[in-house]
């Protein structure tokens, strides 16, 4: 590390987001950490979506995002090599599997929390149902006997079978105001940042000439050039950083949900 002030400032948002991501991955291996509290909104979430809770489909979501965030991090600092492309794809899974727990999470009535959780489960079955009837077709189910699955939980919470079992686009999900509101306003929005992600990932030309370092070289033929296409620290962080704050905001809002709810008039007792 040089001892100009931009590198230095590099280091220390490198240090914190190592030091989250540890964090993260601690708790994430601790017993009882991620339990919901009787009384609390996801108690309630969990009685109205049994037996898909929705506790259990935002913890799955999480674990995926803390997991793909403490690799992206400790990467970078137990290698300090930088890729040109890998980190992207780390992110990218970082910001899809967070903002949907945030999706899930969000909307302060429970119904709806059942609703979003219901679609997650659904759109789970039909990917398995998918990759089931690639490798041994006779066993895949229908698709009319996986809707019967939530024929209760639907008819129970009162919600119209038609608008929930139905795909989610992740494209569609990264517009919610609620996930756009996670990531404040410092940051690109996480429906950007994603398209980003994934140009990179996927390796498409106008993600790499915009987001990565490009030099050109001139070569024998007067119309062509030789391109060297690399990446940078601080366009690495700027992945990061979008990252931690959406696996942080799943985080801080699933603990709101599974603490337990006081009284009016108990706060603070």
């Amino acid at each position: 590390m040089t001892n100009d002030p931009e590198s230095q400032a590099l280091h220390l948002r490198w240090s914190y987001l190592w030091k989250r991501a540890e964090e993260f991955q601690l708790r994430g291996d601790t017993s009882g950490a991620w339990d919901v509290q009787a009384g609390s909104q996801l108690a309630r979430d969990d009685r109205r979506s049994n037996p898909f809770q929705t506790s259990h489909a935002c913890q799955t979501l999480i674990h995926a995002a803390v997991d793909h965030f403490h690799a992206l991090v400790q990467k970078r600092i137990e290698t300090g090599k930088i890729h040109t492309y890998a980190e992207a794809s780390l992110a990218r899974a970082v910001v899809e599997a967070g903002s949907t727990a945030i999706w899930i999470l969000g909307p302060a009535d429970s119904r709806e929390r059942v609703a979003r959780s219901v679609r997650w489960n659904f759109q789970d079955m039909l990917d398995e149902r998918s990759m089931i009837l690639e490798v041994d077709p006779g066993r895949a189910k229908s698709i009319a006997v996986i809707k019967s699955r939530f024929d209760e939980i639907v008819a129970e919470n009162h919600l119209i079978a038609k608008d929930l079992l139905r795909p989610i686009k992740i494209t569609g999900l990264l517009k919610d105001p609620g996930v756009v509101a996670s990531m404040g306003t410092d940051l690109p929005g996480p429906l950007q940042m994603w398209k980003v992600m994934s140009g990179l990932a996927h390796a498409r030309r106008w993600a790499m000439l915009g987001f990565s370092n490009v030099e050109l070289t001139p070569t024998e033929d007067e119309e062509a050039f030789a391109a060297h296409i690399s990446s940078t620290d601080d366009r690495i962080q700027q992945l990061a950083m979008v990252a931690y704050f959406c696996a942080e905001r799943a985080i801080e809002l699933y603990d709101h949900r599974r603490a337990k709810v006081r009284p009016p008039g108990k706060e603070g007792a």
